[in-house]
């Protein structure tokens, strides 16, 4: 695992989760409207964490975002089905569809 230092010192070190960093980059790339590298960095950290269901709904979103609106729900379905079908699960899902106006 990396580390980060806040204050540049062992002492400071701060853990990082990679899948957190990836979700952050891949956020970002959205932002930029680069939808094909956020898909890339999604896809690999699914590749390397396969179990962590916030990937999934990344994923969704990523889809949203390039027009793909059948992959996207696929990937909310996912998403739920991996949080055990929860009911704040089931909300997440009810509001990515509220915006993304389905």
């Amino acid at each position: 695992m990396s580390v980060v230092s806040a204050g540049g010192g062992p002492a400071d070190a701060v853990p990082v989760d990679p899948v957190r960093h990836a979700e952050q980059r891949a956020r970002d790339l959205l932002k930029a409207e680069d939808v094909a590298a956020a898909r890339e960095v999604t896809e690999e950290a699914l590749r390397t964490s396969p179990d962590r269901p916030e990937l999934l709904w990344l994923l969704a979103d990523v889809e949203f975002a390039d027009g793909d609106q059948q992959a996207a729900m696929y990937h909310l379905a996912e998403a739920i089905g991996a949080n055990g079908g929860d009911a704040a699960s089931i909300s997440r899902q009810i509001e990515a569809l509220s915006e993304n106006r389905l």
